[in-house]
Order: structure tokens, then sequence, then C-alpha cells
């Protein structure tokens, strides 16, 4: 959990944390998910990941509410480095397109903190 990384975290110190944003396409990742593992499928494009997507401010909120300051979330490409490669060069050749003319389909949320020395 986010407050086990502050407990274990010297003072000082800083988190990163990268994640999917809540999203059109991370609505339908649970679904696909679900069907790949009724189909068989060993991998569906992606990781095997929990149904948690978090919007920029219940991100903030959370590392805010573990203790840590100086927070900044900030969104970037949907293009994703767990995806497969195969699925990932697809994504690449998309993203521009994707970012420029629908931004909220797909994106990642990225997040930082910092644990004050006091």
């Amino acid at each position: 959990t986010v407050e086990d990384i502050y407990r274990v975290l010297k003072p000082g110190g800083s988190v990163s944390i990268c994640t999917l944003g809540k999203n059109v396409f991370t609505s339908a990742v649970p679904t696909a998910h679900k069907i790949g593992e009724k189909l068989h499928v060993k991998s569906v494009g992606m990781v095997n990941i929990t149904e948690r997507y978090y919007k920029p401010d219940e991100l903030s909120d959370l590392l805010k509410s573990a203790g840590f300051t100086d927070v900044s979330v900030k969104r970037r490409s949907f293009a994703h480095v767990s995806l497969s490669p195969s699925l990932y060069s697809i994504a690449k050749k998309f993203e521009p397109i994707i970012e420029s003319k629908i931004p909220y389909l797909a994106f990642n949320m990225c997040a930082s903190g910092i644990k004050p020395k006091n």
C-alpha cells in the first residue's frame, strides 16, 4: 500500500508511481481480461492487473493522505511498456493520432511525492 511505502521510505526520500489512468480504455480492460481468460488466451495484451484505476485527483489524494508532500500527478501517453511487443508497436503508431484527436481515450497517470524530513 502507499502507507507501507511511506512507512519504509527514509525521510527526504521520494516515491514515483505510474499506473493506467481512469479513462475509456481502462473501463474495458477488466472485461477484455475476463474474456481472454475464458478463451484460454495466456496474455490479453497486458499484464495481469487489478481493476483499480485512478483519476488525477484520486491519485494525488492517495499520496497526500499517506503523508507525502510536493505531490505531482501528470498524464502520460497510453502506449504502455507492459503491453506485449506486437501491441506496443501498434499502440506507438496510433499514439499521435489518439493523443491529438481523442486524448480522453487512454492514458497513464504518473505521480510522485516526497516524505518530509522531519
